[in-house]
């Protein structure tokens, strides 16, 4: 099984949980709060598919383009669990579809960098 990142669009993150012939999907809107609250959605994704998190055997995560702090929050949580469970990441684009035979077949990363797409918009502070 896969777990699978998206944050890429701007008030919907997506979780999903993919095997050879099932996708279990938790889907939220999330306009704020990402971080507080993207680890419980994970849980979520596996509970709903029953399976633990130690039977995973690789993380795939949309790398963007997108929002500077939503990716940041998937790909760090993405690089972590990967790094935690021994596991690599697999990195996609936006055009990527959850398919478990496309997934198994992509290069695996032992961690995975974001694509933001243009510089991050930070103001200095006044």
């Amino acid at each position: 099984m896969i777990l699978y990142l998206d944050t890429v669009e701007h008030n919907r993150v997506m979780v999903a949980v993919i095997g050879k012939n099932r996708v279990v999907r938790v889907t939220k809107q999330s306009d704020y709060d990402l971080s507080k609250n993207f680890l419980s959605l994970i849980q979520d994704a596996l509970k709903k598919a029953k399976i633990k998190i130690v039977d995973l055997e690789a993380i795939a995560v949309v790398t963007g383009p997108g929002l500077f702090s939503r990716l940041r929050t998937s790909i760090v949580v993405a690089n972590a669990l990967a790094y935690a469970l021994g596991l690599k990441v697999i990195p996609l684009s936006v055009k990527d579809k959850l398919n478990y035979a496309l997934l198994v077949s992509r290069k695996r990363l032992a961690q995975v960098i974001p694509k933001y797409g243009k510089p991050p918009n930070i103001t200095r502070s006044t």
